[in-house]
């Protein structure tokens, strides 16, 4: 991994998602860009000022890498996926509420449409996240779209970067055509062998849900 980019609001659960980057890019040599998207409620010399402090207050906690920052103009989600296109990097982190639902800047839609804009992966991390706590669990959910293994390759990278964690893969099944469940019967039995293969721990099941 190279490089990490971070969506910054200045909120509190950006500055989560800030020091959960700053974890995984001790974890695999990466570096990390803050990027902040230009509002209405915040003068940009006041913002880059804060960026600036943030790179200077978090580059001693990385190992011999960088902390850049940029600021972006444009819708948020638009930005972010602009930024990702150009830059490349290998893990986009935004920051949520604990339990409010996501922050003003990085909301609803926004947030979703990051995501699905993006091909970089996106970690969304709620502010309660806690550091204390080792990752353990890792769920990975495996339904009949065509894409849905394409998360498997990230999954094993990420189970990598914490050895004690266990892959929960999660075969959903969202119709009672027979046809369409043994795919993704199928689609499981692969990703059990890719797992086993990498010699990752890892358990299975299967939930009935809604599409």
């Amino acid at each position: 991994m190279s490089q990490i980019i971070v969506g910054i609001d200045f909120s509190n659960s950006s500055m989560v998602a800030l020091k959960l980057a700053v974890d995984i890019a001790n974890r695999t040599g990466a570096d990390i860009l803050l990027a902040w998207v230009e509002t209405k409620e915040l003068d940009k010399e006041q913002a880059q000022k804060e960026l600036h402090d943030l790179a200077t207050t978090y580059t001693p906690k990385l190992n011999g890498k960088k902390i850049s920052y940029i600021v972006c103009k444009g819708r948020v989600y638009q930005a972010m996926a602009n930024l990702a296109k150009t830059e490349k990097p290998d893990l986009i982190v935004i920051g949520a509420h604990g339990r409010g639902g996501f922050d003003e800047k990085y909301a609803g839609q926004n947030t979703f449409k990051i995501v699905t804009e993006c091909e970089t992966p996106v970690l969304i991390i709620r502010e309660t996240f806690n550091f204390d706590k080792h990752l353990d669990k890792i769920v990975l959910p495996i339904d009949s779209s065509r894409d849905t293994r394409q998360k498997v390759p990230w999954t094993i990278e990420f189970a990598k970067m914490f050895p004690q964690s266990n892959i929960a893969v999660l075969g959903v099944q969202t119709t009672r055509v027979q046809t369409v469940r043994n795919e993704v019967v199928g689609y499981v039995k692969s990703v059990e062998t890719f797992l086993t293969k990498h010699g990752l721990p890892h358990t299975v099941d299967y939930v009935d849900a809604e599409n």
